[in-house]
């Protein structure tokens, strides 16, 4: 089991269709980097790029975990299969002998319930008070009929990170 400490690395890493997002952490208090990369949707040549954009990350940042949120589920239940991309991830980060964490969905909303904050747009502008590095990237509040723009991937990474190291109920998987 990965042990947190004040100066653990972490990789947080919001996988989409086409794209990911990602935030590097050190402890809960310090954002190295954050940002998003893009990859072509399915098959192996999609995980290919994505495992080589995810392998760039590791070794600038060599985090002692990588967390990957608990997949999406679209209105019709699944989301375009990510296998190969995950399966590439995880090849990369047992091949750095590094642990990942899926995080489920309901730690993330647990980890904001202190903070007040339920909505997207609520936990952006919470973790912009937390970094003010965010505050000229928050996103306005998205109306219902707006598309989701590309920096809430980002937004979502560095949420899905922040989770992880306030949360200690959430437990890395043991290696096999």
């Amino acid at each position: 089991m990965h042990t947190r400490t004040k100066s653990s690395r972490v990789l947080a890493i919001d996988l989409r269709t086409q794209r990911f997002g990602y935030a590097a952490f050190e402890g809960s208090k310090r954002l190295l980097d954050f940002g998003a990369r893009a990859f072509a949707p399915g098959g192996t040549a999609g995980a290919q790029v994505a495992a080589t954009r995810v392998a760039a990350l590791i070794k600038l940042f060599h985090p002692s975990v990588i967390v990957i949120r608990e997949e999406h589920r679209g209105h019709g239940g699944r989301t375009p299969d990510m296998t190969p991309v995950l399966t590439s991830i995880n090849c990369e980060a047992k091949f750095r002998s590094i642990p990942v964490c899926v995080m489920p969905s309901e730690e993330m909303k647990e980890a904001f319930r202190p903070f007040r904050a339920r909505t997207k747009h609520e936990v952006a502008t919470m973790l912009s008070g937390i970094f003010p590095e965010l505050l000229w990237k928050l996103p306005r509040k998205r109306r219902t009929w707006d598309p989701e723009r590309h920096i809430v991937a980002v937004f979502d990474a560095i949420a899905l990170g922040f989770a992880y190291c306030i949360n200690p109920r959430v437990r890395t998987p043991p290696k096999k």
